[in-house]
């Protein structure tokens, strides 16, 4: 009887439904996350979506880079005096180097996540909040699944649709998924690629992490 009272008291955290909860039901994610930091499974759901997204794009990559590559070489003084052999060279080098790019998720992706919590701990410390560095790093982890993982799952199947070939650029990639930068199509490199990083998954993200810091460390 004690035993049964103990475990009603401390139920089994459940990653799964964690994981899935803060993209369909938020309140019910940040309870769970309040009493138990679950984050293992969102860590690898988000890798192996983020992982997955950058691997299906890396032909649109290429393809992109390749066409860019003329000009690439006519603005930058260093490669316009190589030679033809040695830009070849370069430019094979850079799209076989590109095959890898998906393994650089698994360092990158954590990276953020710890600069996410950091942050959230130190916002939490100035409005003398309740949340610890482990709640709010379960809570970086189970946001990047959406922030980060389902915004490069939804990219690739986009460019997968559209077609690899079709993308003439790297700006037109990072303009895949729609963007503040759809508003201002006259604005500088500098404000282009800013707005380029508000898009539906960043503003979900950052939705989120509001609400599971009010929730969790009750921060005003």
């Amino acid at each position: 009887m004690q035993q049964a009272i103990i475990n009603k008291k401390a139920p089994k955290p459940n990653g799964l439904k964690t994981a899935f909860d803060t993209v369909i039901a938020p309140g019910q994610a940040f309870a769970a996350l309040a009493l138990t930091p679950t984050w293992g499974i969102a860590f690898l759901v988000t890798l192996l979506f983020a992982a997955l997204g950058t691997y299906v794009m890396i032909p649109a990559f290429q393809h992109a880079f390749s066409l860019e590559w003329t000009s690439m070489v006519a603005a930058d003084p260093r490669l316009s005096q190589m030679s033809q052999d040695e830009l070849g060279q370069r430019l094979a080098f850079t799209l076989k180097f590109m095959r890898f790019s998906w393994i650089f998720v698994f360092v990158s992706m954590p990276l953020l996540m710890l600069v996410q919590a950091v942050v959230m701990t130190v916002l939490n410390g100035f409005g003398r909040g309740r949340g610890s560095f482990g709640q709010w790093w379960a809570v970086a982890v189970n946001v990047s699944l959406v922030g980060a993982g389902l915004n490069a799952l939804v990219t690739a199947v986009i460019v997968l649709v559209v077609g690899a070939n079709e993308y003439s650029s790297m700006a037109q990639l990072r303009a895949v998924m729609p963007s503040l930068a759809l508003a201002v199509p006259g604005a500088s490199p500098q404000i282009g690629a800013f707005l380029a990083a508000i898009t539906p998954f960043s503003l979900w993200s950052a939705g989120l992490t509001v609400a599971a810091m009010r929730a969790i460390g009750r921060v005003p």
